[in-house]
């Protein structure tokens, strides 16, 4: 039985919380999405994200790369019907069962696990121009590449999401969390809190509270899954 929790928190320095999110432990379902400040209508994109997302039917979700891909386009028609050159929001997906589970990812929200036998470690890349940067070898990454995304959902072109398959451990712990966080609060006490905290409800609140006694720069958002 999955044990999770989830919550966003707009920060202090934000009026609009464009992140959003999807936590459905009795499908093993559980999504965060980032909505991009920098297009129009972030929050649009990152809600009609997680809805269709609850939406879908299980045979929908048993081809991750067709869903994401075709999620994107409808996205992008949103974008289309509401005047706007663009709209896009972030994907981190997570979908498990039966001692499995399978994560898609596009753009800059993270998954971490913490995992009984192998311990935390992130499970997903961020897709951002610093991260190809630091890949090629570069060691002098400006700071702001760090925000500029290679892909998002909603873009005019096909999105390719990441996807890995991974087993799914009894006593695994789980987070699923937008840039807010990880821009925010180090990995070491990210994999503190995770470690720690007794509830998924603890993991949540603790890591949204760090985040905004950090200052709050953005929007933090926050789905923690024990397995």
């Amino acid at each position: 039985m999955l044990l999770a929790h989830a919550d966003s928190h707009p920060g202090l320095r934000r009026q609009n919380n464009e992140d959003a999110f999807l936590c459905r432990p009795e499908r093993g379902l559980f999504a965060v999405a980032d909505g991009l400040g920098g297009l129009q209508y972030g929050e649009v994109a990152s809600r009609m994200m997680v809805e269709l997302l609850d939406s879908a039917s299980d045979e929908q979700l048993k081809d991750l790369r067709e869903f994401v891909r075709e999620a994107s386009f409808q996205i992008r028609d949103k974008g289309r019907e509401l005047c706007a050159s663009s709209i896009g929001t972030t994907l981190t997906l997570l979908l498990a069962s039966d001692g499995s589970m399978q994560i898609a990812q596009v753009g800059d929200s993270v998954a971490f696990i913490l995992d009984p036998s192998s311990g935390f470690r992130q499970l997903t890349r961020e897709q951002t121009l610093a991260q190809e940067r630091i890949l090629a070898g570069d060691k002098n990454v400006e700071a702001y590449l760090h925000h500029v995304l290679t892909q998002c959902m909603g873009q005019p072109e096909e999105v390719v999401p990441d996807v890995i398959s991974l087993p799914l451990t009894e006593g695994s712990r789980i987070i699923l969390c937008s840039d807010g966080i990880t821009k925010t609060v180090a990995d070491e006490h990210i994999e503190e809190v995770l470690r720690e905290c007794e509830s998924p409800a603890e993991v949540v609140k603790q890591l949204i509270d760090m985040a905004n006694r950090a200052g709050g720069p953005d929007n933090s958002t926050v789905v923690t899954v024990f397995a």
